[in-house]
């Protein structure tokens, strides 16, 4: 939905109508929990988070948010990893056909990062 909307508010749910058979579905009902002061202003989104929500799922599959004031539950943070010293200088050295020094010593880090010691 774009950072702005993102970091103060978190989909709960969507939900359905029941469909009679043989009819398509009725466009279902976003709830987003959201905190307290920027509720009016997501409000005043409403539209544009419908636009993009039924963007990526290619259908109208939302007709209609319902905002729910409550602090977001949101995860710990997990710490980074750090980069192994060994395992980036042996990848910096086998890094000899990147000519770019600042390129080779990212990737070097980069590699140093993800692979297991």
């Amino acid at each position: 939905m774009g950072s702005e909307i993102a970091d103060h508010s978190q989909p709960e749910k969507i939900q359905w109508l029941p469909s009679r058979q043989g009819q398509l579905p009725e466009p279902g009902r976003l709830v987003l929990r959201v905190e307290g002061p920027v509720a009016l202003e997501i409000q005043h989104l409403s539209g544009v988070i419908l636009e993009r929500v039924n963007r990526f799922f290619g259908w109208q599959a939302v007709g209609a948010v319902k905002l729910r004031q409550a602090p977001l539950r949101r995860a710990p943070a997990r710490p980074q990893p750090q980069p192994d010293p060994q395992a980036t200088a042996r990848i910096a050295a086998s890094l000899t056909e990147i000519q770019e020094p600042g390129l080779r010593d990212a990737l070097a880090r980069l590699g140093g990062a993800v692979k297991p010691p």
